[in-house]
């Protein structure tokens, strides 16, 4: 969970989810551990006739968390919250896979094989490569029908449902765009335009076309976690309690589990039984900020303040400096400390979060003058490449992204994600490249290396979706 995933916990590894049909290598950090293997023969959902493997969830998972840490921050109750959407994420997969197959729908090998050559050059030596993918259930041979997999996940609903972009829909949005932005000129634009109308229409049939699959579709969960959640959701406590004490059981040193169990509980009028689950979280992480926030408020909800107040404190002293995730702790202790009337006490922890983002922001101005100084000049945009902004071409957003982007009102970051989509269309290679070497030098930490890695995957940036 959240202290595992915040910690250097056992080996960590890079694990790069190709999706070949995009184009583009996601690169993915994770603390690797040999339980993988057996995951990846748990079944935790059947669609039609395609099993989905606890570690399609947990690939998945990862993926959706590092996108929201990167988009503003994660607490604990979001952590069930995104192993639902994942579940969902991974059964339209599934139901891809099973349309792809009835329609006799492969992968491309050569480029599987491309894909999966690339990969391993992220590694020092094969011995390296290997390893990494076995502590997550890969072997060689899997691993290539694991990229086979996302290849048609991220291809076929374009094969069975193309889109196109026609002359006159291109002119029409140009001519939106001029109306504000006479200097544009309409042949330097075109490129760039095109594709932004075709991510749109690609996107929304990608929709249409997994809702129509998913009326006539077969779909069972096993996942009792994510049954849990659903359960609790639905108002049916009981049902919740039972699937988690069904999770626990398979992961048994998981305090969040024990926290969904704790709050299920009471949900369900078991007063007694939740404070033993909120306590048993407790003890296995003593330390962990958001354990002793949530054993916390069960104590304040219980009336017991003198205790809900110490471990608040003990709370706020452990958050530490981390602009992912401290800000995050001591806003929640800043908003039970109101709630308790205790403002004096709120107004520190807002001042700890002012401290911790203003040298944060510091930090990023200081990160991007240096950039800007090392930055090498954009060419003027009349090649292909460069009018999709070609990582070739430099860091800096095409003109046409500057210029719409300052029509739509759009801030610098949201420019620098748009382009940065068109760019991994082409080449995203030395994205994940430099992070897997930083780390085999040792130059970061597993956790600092994830957030190096996120920030420069076209996925990591979900506030940059274009407009509609």
């Amino acid at each position: 969970m959240i202290s595992g995933m915040r910690k250097r916990a056992g080996t960590i590894v890079a694990v790069i989810a190709g999706i070949v049909a995009l184009g583009m290598i996601i690169p993915m950090l994770f603390a690797g551990s040999n339980a993988n293997t057996a995951a990846a023969r748990l079944t935790v959902a059947k669609v039609n006739s395609v099993k989905v493997t606890a570690l399609d969830l947990a690939l998945e998972f990862q993926q959706a968390y590092s996108r929201r840490v990167q988009s503003g921050g994660i607490t604990p109750d979001d952590i069930e919250v995104l192993r639902s959407e994942a579940m969902d994420t991974v059964i339209e997969d599934a139901l891809i896979l099973d349309a792809a197959k009835e329609a006799g729908y492969v992968a491309n090998q050569i480029m599987v094989d491309s894909a999966f050559e690339a990969d391993k050059s992220y590694f020092s030596d094969e011995r390296e490569f290997i390893s990494a993918l076995s502590n997550w259930g890969f072997t060689a041979k899997s691993y290539k029908e694991y990229l086979g997999r996302r290849q048609i996940i991220g291809s076929y609903p374009n094969v069975a449902a193309p889109v196109e972009v026609t002359d006159e829909e291109i002119q029409a949005e140009f001519d939106k765009v001029a109306a504000t932005q006479p200097d544009l000129e309409y042949d330097d634009a075109r490129d760039d335009i095109e594709q932004l109308i075709r991510y749109r229409k690609e996107l929304a049939n990608r929709e249409t076309f997994i809702k129509d699959l998913r009326e006539d579709a077969k779909i069972r969960l096993y996942d009792p976690r994510v049954l849990a959640y659903r359960a609790m959701a639905d108002g049916d406590y009981d049902e919740a309690v039972k699937h988690y004490r069904k999770a626990i059981k398979q992961s048994p040193q998981d305090p969040y589990l024990q926290i969904s169990l704790g709050k299920a509980l009471a949900a369900a009028g078991k007063a007694r039984d939740s404070q033993t689950a909120f306590e048993s979280a407790l003890k296995m992480a003593p330390e962990e900020p958001f354990v002793l926030i949530a054993q916390a408020d069960n104590l304040r909800e219980s009336g017991d303040t003198e205790r809900a107040r110490d471990l608040y404190q003990k709370a706020s002293d452990l958050a530490g400096q981390d602009l992912t995730f401290s800000p995050i702790v001591h806003g929640l202790i800043r908003d039970a400390y109101t709630e308790m009337g205790m403002d004096d006490e709120a107004a520190q922890e807002e001042e700890k979060i002012a401290g911790i983002q203003e040298a944060a922001r510091a930090r990023w101005e200081e990160q991007l003058r240096m950039t800007s100084l090392s930055r090498p000049r954009i060419r003027h945009l009349s090649s292909s490449s460069q009018s999709m902004g070609d990582s070739r071409a430099g860091s800096h957003p095409p003109v046409f992204i500057t210029k719409i982007g300052r029509v739509f009102g759009w801030t610098l970051r949201r420019q620098e994600a748009l382009m940065t989509y068109f760019r991994t269309k082409l080449d995203c290679g030395n994205m994940s490249k430099n992070s897997s070497a930083m780390l085999r030098r040792g130059r970061v930490t597993g956790k600092s290396a994830l957030r190096y890695s996120s920030i420069q995957s076209s996925l990591s940036v979900v506030l940059a979706k274009p407009p509609t």
